[in-house]
């Protein structure tokens, strides 16, 4: 009898003849699995895929090979749950011939320039009328538009060094008659590592950065925010961490005469003495604001040789983590505390540092003030309705000294412990003129100082009308 196509069972039978084919090549769109795994031990090796690799020399019957549609090859899916129902056959035409498969076709999709996904901003699409009609993927030529850093990561440090696979640049047709979405073309950030338009404000080992004693105070011991001390300190007390402490504070906020409300200041915290010199790479990043810090551990970021994709499906090669990943440092992740949030890490724009949020702690009162600290700018008061311009140990010798300029030219000064604590600012909208007023008042008590110091003995004071 002629030969047929029929099933494996039945081939055995003296009144049937089976059409047996060979797989040419594996078909686009569609994923070929034994119709059994003892395939795969009974024609190979028992790895996967073993019993494909066969077909492909030998010819089998039809009925030992289950096809199945990948993604973006099937035109009919279940709208709730996404799962193809097109019917796929795999076809023997006539014995000794080579198989064809049906019901995996290309889905077709749309272009929008204008998505987030395939904005026209970073894609580049031709060869084909994506912008108004229904077309293959295939059919469309697709990269990256010029931009330095690339938008791709082709060449990018972290595929250089075998950390992260490169991407192809492609378009995605997930569902069919629907609209495009890209992947390849992405902007990239960076790690923090100063506030914009700031200078740094002091550079050095950690014991010996400016301010260092509120910052490793905050760090090293515990309260009632930090149960327990995360930053190392060695036996026997010593203070000479091996870290290097770089700091910046914007500059509105620098030199004194601004607001709590106006701070904004960083601090780098690194591991190695030379990590903070170019390329840089810090370990821990400090973040002031007016009523909290935060201390972010930016390790698992390194973005010391360029900036990188911070796509959440971009992953290390053999990891399920990310290749940048951002995290409260110890101590900085209690969400007992109201209001408080875990870390996030935003890439707003190509090219940029990321934007970090997150871990904030609130300023604990601790000793005569309460409020933010930095390394440059020293302890700083705050009472909600007033902004105390000095600590009190700078307090004292300025009142001091005015006490003896006045007595040096023969005058008469009361001023009690009140008086001094009234030298405060009392809101933000007198800030300006008061710091004027009281600029002057020490400058024309200098001024008179130096004149006492230049008049004989008695002086006339200068209260006295003449």
């Amino acid at each position: 009898m002629a030969p047929m196509s029929c099933k494996l069972t039945t081939c055995s039978s003296v009144l049937f003849d089976c059409n047996m084919c060979i797989l040419e090549k594996k078909p686009r769109g569609y994923e070929l699995n034994p119709a059994s795994t003892d395939l795969d031990v009974t024609h190979g090796q028992g790895n996967p895929g073993d019993y494909i690799t066969y077909t492909m020399t030998n010819f089998v019957t039809f009925d030992t090979i289950k096809p199945k549609c990948i993604d973006g090859f099937c035109q009919q899916t279940n709208p709730d749950t996404g799962a193809c129902t097109k019917k796929v056959a795999v076809i023997c035409p006539s014995n000794e011939s080579e198989f064809t498969f049906t019901g995996c076709d290309e889905n077709r999709c749309m272009l929008n320039p204008k998505l987030p996904s395939t904005t026209k901003d970073r894609y580049v699409v031709t060869g084909c009328p994506a912008v108004t009609d229904y077309v293959a993927g295939s059919s469309c030529r697709v990269r990256c538009k010029p931009a330095t850093p690339s938008y791709n990561n082709t060449n990018a440090p972290e595929v250089v060094d075998g950390r992260a696979e490169e991407k192809v640049v492609r378009l995605m047709c997930g569902v069919h008659k629907n609209i495009f979405t890209a992947e390849g073309c992405h902007i990239k950030c960076s790690v923090p590592l100063s506030v914009p338009g700031a200078q740094v404000t002091y550079d050095g080992v950690i014991f010996d950065a400016k301010g260092f004693d509120f910052l490793k105070a905050m760090l090293e011991f515990s309260n009632q925010f930090l149960p327990s001390p995360y930053w190392q300190v060695f036996q026997n007390g010593s203070a000479t961490w091996g870290v290097r402490l770089i700091g910046y504070l914007n500059v509105d906020f620098q030199f004194g005469g601004k607001m709590v409300s106006s701070l904004d200041a960083m601090d780098f915290m690194y591991l190695r003495f030379s990590e903070g010199d170019a390329p840089q790479r810090p370990a821990f990043v400090v973040r002031y604001k007016p009523t909290s810090m935060a201390v972010y551990d930016v390790r698992n970021c390194d973005t010391s040789m360029g900036p990188v994709w911070i796509e959440s499906d971009y992953r290390l090669i053999g990891s399920d983590k990310p290749v940048c990943d951002v995290k409260c440092a110890p101590g900085f992740n209690n969400d007992t505390i109201p209001g408080w949030k875990p870390a996030s890490f935003t890439c707003n724009s190509h090219d940029t540092p990321l934007v970090l949020e997150g871990c904030e702690l609130p300023y604990l009162t601790a000793g005569s003030y309460t409020g933010p600290f930095t390394g440059s700018y020293g302890a700083i008061a705050t009472d909600g309705s007033r902004r105390k311009l000095f600590s009190e140990k700078r307090k004292r010798p300025r009142a001091l000294a005015l006490k003896r300029a006045i007595a040096a030219v023969g005058g008469r000064a009361v001023a009690d412990e009140e008086e001094e604590e009234d030298w405060v600012f009392l809101s933000n909208e007198s800030f300006r003129n008061a710091s004027i007023l009281v600029a002057d008042y020490l400058d024309e008590f200098q001024l008179m100082s130096a004149k006492a110091r230049r008049l004989p003995s008695p002086s006339p004071s200068p209260c006295r009308s003449q």
